[in-house]
């Protein structure tokens, strides 16, 4: 008898599960920037990312649950605009303090968390530009 688990339902989580281990790879990242007084480090910027990352974590794992997932997200729409602002805030601020940091030679925050925040949030620029720029063709293919 083989197992009866549904391996389709699993791989639909797999984003989520990943989202959620790259979030707490940078809390701990931001948290221990505080941790070793890397004032340098310690910035408003810094503290939305930190914010921000928390509320995803949640999101997250409130999305692998199975009756709330897509439910919560269709009944209060308004939350799913208010996770795209903080979203593309999310993106800009992670960029901005990067290069703050790289710019102010801010050596305690040197680590391979911080080249992974600045990949990724390139990455979701293209992403989030390649979704625009397909908006905008949709927009005008069939003039909604």
């Amino acid at each position: 008898m083989g197992c009866k688990c549904n391996s389709s339902k699993l791989n639909l989580k797999i984003p989520e599960i990943l989202g959620i281990l790259v979030a707490f790879c940078i809390l701990y990242y931001l948290k221990y920037l505080n941790k070793i007084g890397c004032v340098c480090a310690l910035n408003d910027k810094r503290t939305y990312i930190l914010y921000y990352t928390c509320l995803i974590i949640l999101f997250n794992i409130f999305a692998i649950t199975p009756y709330y997932s897509l439910r919560f997200f269709t009944d209060y729409r308004f939350i799913t605009y208010l996770l795209v602002i903080g979203s593309v805030l999310n993106i800009i601020f992670t960029l901005q303090y990067i290069e703050e940091l790289k710019k102010n030679n801010c050596e305690c925050s040197k680590s391979i968390i911080r080249d992974i925040m600045f990949i990724l949030s390139t990455i979701r620029i293209f992403i989030w530009l390649l979704l625009l720029l397909l908006c905008i063709s949709l927009f005008i293919s069939y003039k909604i």
